[in-house]
Parts: C-alpha cells; structure tokens; sequence
C-alpha cells in the first residue's frame, strides 16, 4: 500500500530538538548535515530523516531507533539489509517536508514555487513537453512548469538510477486525474500523480501502482517527537 505522509515546519526548528535530533541520527546523517552551510537547510535534512524513520517504523511494526539506512551505488537510500522489506522516498523545500512508502519503488518530490527562466530549463525536457509548456499562457506557464518538473524528478527518483537518466529522454502525459510516462516512445510502468497541500508548492508522487491514495497524511512534529 502506497502511503504519503506531509509534515509543515510552520517555525524554526529550537536548537534544542535540532540537537536531540541530530543526536538520535545515524553518523552518516550527522556527517551529511554537519556540511549544510544553512542552519534550515541542516533541519530539513535531520526532520526528513526522522519523519521516514517514523512512518517506517509504524509500516513495519518496529522501533524507530532500530530503522537505519544506506545508499547505493547511485545514493539513493534503503533499509539497511531488508530493501526488500520497504521503499521510501523523502523531499522537502521551503517549510514542507513529505515521504511517500510503500513494497514498490516510489518517488515524491515538493517545490516551492519561484519565478525562473524558463527559457533556460527548456532543455531538460522533452520536445513533447517543451510544446505543451509554451503553448500555455504566461501567467500559467509558471505553475506547469513546477508541475512538471515535480512529476519528472519524482520519476527519476523513483527508477533509482538519478540523473544517469537525462531529463529530457522521458514524457510526461497527462492522463485523467493522473499522468503517464513515456520512454522510448513506450509507455512505462510508472504513472504520476500531483496533490495539492500549499498553493505556493507543487507536490507530485510517481509509482507503480495503478492506483493512488486520495489524500496526503499531515504529520505534526510536535507529535512525531512527542514534544509539549
């Protein structure tokens, strides 16, 4: 069963539970987040890491100390000896933090919107998309382009292999209330989906599943970490 899960930093993280989190974290984690030059971008990190450890731990039924991760050859991270057992997935940008679980690979991926030159990204997409997002008014041009952009990054981290796969070999189509992804003028296995939790971000979940939840799961991180 696919699950998706959306925590909402709504204030800074106190240097007390930045502190306890970090703590409770792997060595790997602290390493990675000891090199964040930006205090929110090192939160982000040490909060994504604990919600994924958290909602795995209550899929599987174990402790969330006993959840430890690895990266393989390409970074994406599993279980540590059960990636069998579970796939995850986790982004996060400007105060939303999402995972999305399940016994099938799965990719989530959450932008804020910000103005960009959208000329300059054309080419990370395909002739197909590249069509499709010029044809539509300036003033929509904007939110399409992050929902793309949403949809194709969560592909790719939900096939595994990153950016050893360019961006513009691959097609999203819309397809109903979700998308299809085309690869070598062949239909995929993968389809996409957008859900809506902030109007200023773009959230899209892609999986193998011919199905998805209807809605996402809000997570309080005062309740996750049991605090007040």
């Amino acid at each position: 069963m696919l699950q998706i899960f959306a925590l909402h930093m709504k204030e800074r993280l106190s240097r007390t539970t930045f502190h306890r989190l970090l703590t409770e974290s792997s060595i790997e984690r602290q390493t990675k987040v000891q090199r964040f030059l930006k205090y929110e971008d090192a939160a982000r990190s040490l909060v994504g890491d604990r919600l994924a450890r958290e909602v795995i731990a209550n899929r599987i039924g174990q402790s969330v100390n006993d959840i430890r991760f690895e990266v393989d050859p390409y970074g994406k991270p599993h279980l540590v000896d059960r990636k069998e057992l579970i796939c995850f997935n986790v982004s996060h940008s400007g105060d939303w933090i999402v995972c999305a679980i399940d016994v099938l690979p799965v990719g989530i991926d959450v932008e804020r919107i910000k103005p960009i030159d959208i000329q300059i990204a054309l080419p990370y997409f395909s002739k197909q998309e590249r069509a499709e997002l010029m044809s539509n008014p300036l003033e929509q041009r904007l939110a399409h382009f992050y929902e793309l952009w949403t949809m194709k990054e969560s592909f790719i981290k939900a096939d595994g292999r990153g950016l050893s796969i360019p961006l513009h070999s691959f097609t999203v189509r819309k397809n109903g209330s979700s998308s299809q992804l085309i690869m070598e003028d062949k239909l995929s296995d993968f389809q996409l989906k957008q859900y809506v939790i902030d109007a200023a971000y773009k959230l899209a979940v892609c999986s193998k599943r011919g199905y998805f939840p209807k809605q996402v799961m809000m997570v309080e991180l005062n309740s996750m970490l049991q605090i007040g």
